[in-house]
């Protein structure tokens, strides 16, 4: 198991991502800032390419144009979402309760992810993913 945000935590997440299926023409750039995590506030950007997370790495998201940013947004406290992680709380769950925020252009994660996506492929990632986690 890796520590949450470590540099093999990142490389388990995306290798954690060939389970996932193509999602056709569905693709943007993400950026996730966690506050009050054992590294105080951290950030990653991924990309997201044909349904599939192609890309993810700690980090700011450094754009190629000036002003522009990443198409989605998620922002929360590491001790809220370490319960997405490990299954204890499904997403929209957080995102109702304001745990989680999702700013910028949400509907490519709400509508077209989820809906379009594979709900299994994306929990056995999940799965995955927390079975690579250190809590």
């Amino acid at each position: 198991m890796a520590d949450f945000w470590s540099e093999e935590w990142f490389a388990a997440v995306n290798s954690s991502a060939d389970v996932l299926p193509s999602v056709d023409g569905l693709s943007f750039s993400f950026d996730v800032e966690v506050a009050e995590s054992a590294n105080g506030k951290v950030r990653a950007h991924g990309q997201v390419t044909d349904g599939r997370l192609s890309s993810f790495v700690s980090g700011k998201f450094v754009p190629e144009v000036k002003g522009e940013k990443a198409d989605v947004s998620f922002v929360g406290k590491a001790k809220r979402l370490m319960p997405i992680i490990t299954g204890e709380q499904p997403a929209l769950v957080a995102y109702m309760l304001g745990e989680l925020k999702v700013e910028g252009e949400y509907q490519l994660v709400v509508d077209e992810l989820v809906n379009r996506g594979d709900a299994v492929a994306f929990e056995t990632f999940r799965a995955d993913v927390a079975s690579a986690t250190s809590v």
